[in-house]
């Protein structure tokens, strides 16, 4: 009997412990690794949560660097860049006497491949003046956009004016790549100027 209760006690034992107590172990350390986890994605979580305000900083920063660009870098107007910029270019025209005859689209060229945020419009322009109506106009120009390039720049006299000349230039400025990707604060600023 005495044998008989130490096998039943042994058969209890091995059923509690099989059955029972290393289960329970096994969910322990499973639930232990799980907090584990738990607890590190929390303290990723945390840091992300402390670096918000720096991100917002951030986030306002390039925002204001982008809008500071606006001015340089114009939006198209019905999906024409040679549209706004031509009103411009003879509004510069204007302020410095010159006479602009003529503005036509050149090329555009890519800057970069792949990630570039800009393109380069180039347009030709023909115009006739004197040369300190072209230097009025060339400073004016810069000051007004000083993202604008002058590429080529050609003077040809005229005959029987020999105070005016045919002016050509070959105007190039930065534009969007992709316009309508751009956050739709942008467009609001645009909108307001």
């Amino acid at each position: 009997m005495l044998i008989a209760g130490i096998a039943l006690g042994a058969g209890l034992l091995f059923v509690l412990v099989n059955f029972l107590l290393l289960p329970a172990i096994k969910g322990l350390k499973h639930d232990k690794s799980t907090l584990r986890k738990i607890n590190d994605d929390l303290e990723i979580a945390r840091g992300v949560v402390r670096m918000r305000s720096e991100v917002l900083a951030q986030l306002e920063n390039e925002r204001d660097r982008l809008l500071a660009l606006m001015p340089y870098v114009p939006l198209p107007v019905l999906g024409n860049y040679l549209l706004g910029m031509s009103e411009r270019v003879r509004e510069w025209g204007r302020l410095a006497d010159l006479n602009i005859t003529e503005i036509t689209n050149n090329d555009v060229l890519s800057l970069a491949d792949g990630d570039a945020l800009f393109n380069i419009h180039r347009v030709r322009v023909t115009a006739f003046g004197e040369y300190q109506n072209l230097i009025d106009f060339l400073e004016i120009m810069d000051e007004h956009n000083p993202f604008v390039v002058v590429s080529s720049l050609n003077i040809t006299a005229r005959p029987g004016s020999p105070e005016k000349h045919e002016i050509r230039l070959l105007l190039g400025w930065l534009v969007w790549v992709q316009p309508d990707q751009l956050p739709e604060y942008v467009f609001k600023a645009e909108l307001e100027e």
